[in-house]
């Protein structure tokens, strides 16, 4: 009698382990594969539009400081982006790629980003203090190279122009480039 509780509990004990080490190699797999996980999340969460309604992703780069943006749109129909897609279908900077209920533009303009077009910050290129677009947490290209040279200035002013010195306009910046010369030649 004790040897039969013996043998159905050791085969209880037998199919829990293999149980457990099923879904452990599973979930091993499943790791390994975002390719799965994205299949099995789309097919367990429903989707949360409304529906007829389609989530648009613009990811926009500019050619002229090669910034990115991405904007999302979640309150268009199905016809407006078949519309959008088919008047920009011979433009080779617009790519248009669609997923169940989300449609992804691609675009590259030949433009600068708002940042790059709005701000201008001091730095250091090479051993140059310069002009450089956006702001020195996203830095643009060089504009100008000011002919002042960043190795000679204090450390405290070197670092500035490291960590970058935003200016709003041109007088701001003569008064800023005025103040390291005079740093130079004293």
């Amino acid at each position: 009698m004790k040897s039969r509780k013996f043998r159905k509990s050791s085969r209880l004990i037998f199919r829990i382990i293999g149980l457990t080490l099923s879904v452990v190699v599973l979930g091993f797999i499943l790791m390994k594969s975002p390719e799965i996980i994205q299949s099995v999340k789309q097919f367990i969460t429903p989707s949360v539009l409304p529906p007829g309604r389609w989530q648009a992703k613009t990811h926009t780069t500019h050619l002229f400081c090669g910034h990115a943006q991405i904007i999302r749109d979640d309150s268009k129909t199905a016809d407006f982006f078949k519309e959008a897609g088919a008047n920009h279908g011979k433009n080779p900077n617009f790519e248009v790629r669609t997923n169940e209920h989300l449609i992804i533009y691609r675009v590259k303009k030949n433009d600068w980003c708002n940042s790059c077009r709005r701000n201008r910050f001091l730095g250091i290129q090479g051993e140059n203090v310069a002009v450089l677009r956006g702001t020195p947490l996203q830095p643009g290209p060089v504009q100008e190279i000011i002919n002042i040279n960043a190795g000679i200035l204090p450390d405290s002013e070197r670092n500035d122009l490291i960590r970058g010195i935003p200016f709003a306009n041109e007088r701001e910046k003569l008064e800023v480039l005025e103040g390291l010369s005079g740093l130079i030649s004293d």
